[in-house]
């Protein structure tokens, strides 16, 4: 995957004058909160790229997460758009209604479900949102005890980020990154992520953590991002 230009893009991700990718539209208000809990694959991140272009804040979540432990982010969060995986669709809405959440679609890795339809019907290009120091780029939240927290990620601090870490990283033009992290959190989306977008450079993007995968393809690159996934778990979650 390179980062200049969608190589596996949702429906309405194609590649704009001068190489870069027009992120799908959202139709949802800048402020509003996206909540993602989809498998990974290269719409996870044009999924983030539409979410700071509309102005909306990324809450992407754990896969492996329960309905039950879903249904804690959710109710706290209050996502204004809830996008799950298409074999979890019926079970999100009938939870988002249960919370009084409206918009719940679906998003797959073969760029199918109800979110990936809604895509490929749209026209035209969303206008990038102004953005303003006090507004949200996304929210991920941590373990931290006694319960889970929220922590709030701005998009200047985003961007400063990467450009420092692959300014001293000394990221440069022949260099290829193997991302084999998960995207819902900070490490492989705003650290793995951003580097190679504002670096403007080549990712291999590992759909999981697969060893034999990992080693097939050093030969082919220069850095690698990557660490086994663990299962969340359920205590995590306060009664």
């Amino acid at each position: 995957m390179r980062p200049t230009a969608c190589r596996s893009p949702i429906p309405s991700c194609s590649p704009a004058p001068g190489g870069g990718a027009r992120a799908p539209r959202l139709r949802r208000r800048a402020g509003d909160r996206v909540a993602a809990q989809i498998d990974k694959s290269p719409d996870c991140v044009a999924l983030a790229l539409a979410c700071f272009k509309a102005g909306a804040a990324l809450l992407p979540l754990n896969p492996a997460y329960t309905l039950a432990e879903l249904e804690y982010f959710l109710a706290d969060a209050a996502p204004a758009l809830t996008i799950c995986r298409p074999e979890a669709l019926a079970s999100t809405r009938a939870l988002a209604a249960k919370l009084g959440l409206a918009a719940v679609e679906s998003l797959g890795t073969k760029r199918d479900g109800s979110f990936a339809e809604r895509i490929a019907a749209a026209r035209g290009e969303a206008p990038t949102e102004a953005r303003g120091p006090d507004d949200l780029a996304a929210i991920l939240y941590t373990s931290a005890p006694p319960a889970l927290e929220g922590r709030d990620a701005d998009p200047r601090q985003s961007r400063s980020n990467a450009r420092t870490l692959a300014e001293l990283w000394r990221f440069g033009v022949d260099d290829v990154l193997i991302h084999a992290l998960p995207v819902f959190h900070t490490h492989g989306l705003f650290v793995a992520v951003n580097v190679a977008l504002v670096a403007a450079r080549t990712m291999i993007f590992q759909p999981r953590f697969d060893a034999d995968a990992l080693v097939a393809a050093l030969p082919r690159a220069t850095t690698l991002m990557g660490c086994r996934p663990s299962t969340p778990a359920s205590s995590t979650i306060p009664a």
